[in-house]
């Protein structure tokens, strides 16, 4: 029963262990910093993840210094993480893992107007909930992030070598509405870019081409479009016949 017991507590405290990892994120390619580190980066926005690369540990002579576009500067050193107005004090969870930040690696960053989260590597480190340090003033760190700067207060970003940000991916969500009477297996939504193999319910026959690949919304691209075509009689004399009519 002992052994039972150790072995339970064993694979519990291996579960609490286990990384937070980031999933189901897709980013744009990795672009270098710019070497005029006061250019805006319009594509780094307000609840969306993006990632900073870095070549070399932070300490106190090569920090992160921004300027968080809508919000204010704001700064990450090997002990704390900074902005206008804000309380700096984190929990005494958070303050043990700030070690991380004195190794070169990629990080990932989430900004929304009630928190920031940083993983290191794609484990969650750091979620910091703004407090207000002054009655009077608001954290800044509440206001809505436009774009970003790698710079502040005349101080540039020297551990920043990389950056990327989150991309929506662009999706269909169903065929054509005019492509009466034409189906596919395919569930969806589908990502741009996937093919779909298409056909006509019955009593249709198919014309044009049988696969169609997904632009955006209900948008395809195709060799020639499809359209179903339906079957209809019709009699000459005595001789009974079928023929093809379009469907409308």
């Amino acid at each position: 029963m002992l052994k039972i017991r150790v072995s339970v507590t064993i694979l519990t405290l291996l579960l609490l262990s286990l990384p937070s990892y980031i999933e189901g994120t897709t980013y744009s390619e990795w672009i270098p910093v710019p070497a005029e580190k006061s250019t805006y980066i319009s594509e780094i926005k307000e609840g969306r993840k993006f990632q900073i690369r870095t070549d070399k540990k932070i300490d106190r002579s090569n920090d992160i210094r921004w300027i968080l576009a809508g919000v204010s500067f704001f700064w990450v050193t090997s002990t704390k993480i900074g902005a206008q107005y804000c309380v700096k004090d984190f929990s005494s969870e958070e303050q043990a893992t700030m070690g991380f930040l004195q190794r070169a690696g990629d990080l990932t960053f989430l900004k929304t107007t009630t928190q920031l989260q940083i993983w290191f590597e794609g484990v969650l480190k750091v979620t910091w909930i703004y407090e207000d340090n002054r009655e009077d003033r608001t954290c800044k760190m509440r206001s809505t992030m436009t774009g970003m700067i790698f710079k502040a207060n005349n101080i540039e970003d020297k551990v920043s070598t990389h950056y990327r940000y989150a991309i929506d991916l662009q999706q269909c969500t169903g065929l054509d509405p005019a492509w009466n009477h034409l189906r596919t297996e395919t569930a969806f939504p589908v990502d741009t870019g996937t093919e779909l193999t298409v056909t006509c319910e019955d009593e249709f026959l198919l014309k044009g081409s049988d696969t169609v690949t997904c632009t955006e919304d209900t948008t395809f691209n195709s060799d020639t479009t499809p359209a179903c075509v339906g079957l209809g009689e019709y009699h000459i004399g005595s001789v009974k016949s079928r023929a093809y009519v379009y469907n409308k």
